[in-house]
């Protein structure tokens, strides 16, 4: 859940950055012929190297982050 997190984050603590759906429901699901459509960037908050980025879509705001370990080890994949 990044609403909490991003409040002491200067360059996102003023994205609206909704709570993560309760119960693992599915909201939208995107065909994949309009699959780019919705996730084109149109705005981008970026602080510090290894903080997270907000990035703005037609579908609201969303939360990037690189996560430790988790791609580092296949990087030659």
């Amino acid at each position: 859940d990044w609403s909490h997190s991003t409040r002491s984050l200067n360059h996102l603590c003023d994205l609206e950055i909704p709570k993560p759906v309760g119960h693992g429901e599915i909201d939208i699901l995107i065909g994949s012929d309009y699959y780019e459509e919705p996730l084109l960037p149109l705005e981008h908050h970026i602080g510090k190297p290894g903080e997270p980025v907000g990035v703005k879509t037609p579908l609201g705001w969303t939360i990037v982050r690189h996560v430790p370990g988790e791609t580092d080890e296949c990087r030659g994949c």
